[in-house]
């Protein structure tokens, strides 16, 4: 990840560090910011703790403002006191990162961010994204745990993420909203089984198989959006999905949802078909009473 801001920025590895951290213990994270820059920089640290965002991507919100609430897991609680870093220009440097969790801590996920914002460009360290790079955290604390995850939402959509039952053309894609009540991040696995009306497999996706996969933090709704591969829809079809998440996977979520596949072209060969057919009823009728007008005579 690079920080934006031009000619001040910073790179740093890794971008996502997850760790699981006992209570009353410690443990350092070395992280590598780099400088490619043709100026000497100094990395200045700050560290906020983030939340899901509102709008179901995943995407961290980051908790910068002074007068809002902290988590009742505070992440800034753990991180040790993190030096201020002068980097040469083209050189990198290791900044250790220490969490340490009390003895009397909640169990459960800690969520944070620790930043660099390039000191030249700033005065305060309690600033926005923008002139940062840093590194994400999801921290474990075990103890009394709650994994529980709900599929609150499948079907099939579009390839912007707009569910329907109906399509005329385009990319199909899987829609899943999954909303983890636990008090825990989660890493939903899986497969995603397209079949026809025959029950034909048509596809098998496998779901959220990236490194690192996406997580659903606790206490938040995600939505996914799958493309589904490539094939000549045409008729009714279903959608499968079983995913397991939690300790082993050992958890299990199975549904089924369905969709029809009319492409424009056929709905135009109907609509004639259909006109084609009222016009024939027509005939036939207006013969029929033309002949009985005419036996009459």
């Amino acid at each position: 990840t690079t920080a934006a801001g031009g000619a001040n920025g910073f790179t740093i590895s890794p971008v996502v560090t997850e760790i699981t951290v006992n209570k009353g213990e410690s443990q350092t994270v070395p992280v590598t910011v780099s400088n490619p820059t043709s100026q000497t920089l100094i990395a200045d640290p700050v560290v906020n703790d983030f939340t899901a965002s509102n709008d179901e991507t995943g995407t961290p919100l980051l908790i910068l403002k002074n007068n809002v609430a902290l988590p009742a897991n505070n992440f800034q609680s753990l991180v040790g006191n993190i030096p201020t870093t002068t980097i040469a220009p083209g050189q990198s440097a290791t900044i250790n990162v220490t969490i340490t969790v009390p003895s009397n801590a909640f169990s459960g996920g800690y969520y944070g961010a620790v930043r660099f914002i390039p000191g030249d460009v700033t005065n305060t360290k309690n600033v926005g994204v923008t002139a940062s790079v840093g590194t994400l955290f999801l921290v474990t604390v075990p103890g009394n745990l709650t994994e529980k995850v709900s599929l609150t939402q499948l079907s099939a959509a579009d390839s912007s993420g707009n569910a329907s039952s109906f399509f005329t053309n385009g990319q199909i894609s899987a829609l899943l909203r999954l909303n983890n009540t636990g008090n825990i991040h989660v890493a939903p696995f899986g497969t995603i089984v397209v079949k026809d009306e025959f029950h034909h497999i048509i596809s098998t996706t496998q779901f959220n198989n990236t490194t690192p996969p996406s997580y659903i933090l606790p206490q938040s709704i995600r939505k996914f959006v799958v493309a589904l591969p490539k094939h000549n829809y045409l008729g009714y079809y279903t959608i499968t999905t079983a995913l397991g998440y939690g300790t082993g996977g050992n958890n299990l979520i199975v549904a089924t949802s369905s969709f029809w596949y009319i492409p424009v072209w056929l709905q135009i060969v109907g609509l004639i078909a259909v006109v084609v057919i009222i016009a024939l009823i027509y005939w036939i009728i207006h013969s029929i009473r033309a002949r009985r007008f005419s036996s009459k005579k």
